[in-house]
């Protein structure tokens, strides 16, 4: 078995091998990027879990507008880096911020050039 953590390390063991199974885990759906043919019946080698996080972040933003109605500006927290799944959580929440009627702050984090690793802080 061969587990791979991402979209890309997955693509990879696909490439490299159609007998030996690949388990992956994505924060993104599987399906649209061509991993597998669908979730009821993935075919070939490859099985995994799908966090879904584009197609859920919306959600998460409709059910805090919810929970916190007085508020009229809600910012989101986004990794620059991470483009191929950042650009799909930002369309989303957009869509759902205009929706809800609600401001959206868009602000960009990531360790990129950061001497002093997160856990030594």
């Amino acid at each position: 078995m061969i587990a791979a953590d991402a979209i890309p390390s997955a693509r990879v063991a696909k490439e490299a091998t159609p007998t030996i199974p690949v388990v992956f885990i994505s924060g993104s759906d599987p399906v649209e990027r061509g991993l597998v043919a669908s979730f009821a019946r993935p075919g070939g080698n490859l099985t995994g879990v799908a966090m879904m996080v584009a197609e859920l972040t919306p959600k998460r933003f409709e059910l805090l507008s919810e929970v916190v109605p007085q508020a009229s500006v809600i910012a989101l927290l986004v990794n620059p880096n991470n483009v191929l799944q950042t650009d799909g959580v930002i369309k989303g929440v957009r869509e759902a911020a205009h929706a809800k009627a609600v401001q959206l702050q868009i602000l960009k984090a990531s360790t990129q050039g950061r001497s002093t690793p997160p856990s030594a802080l």
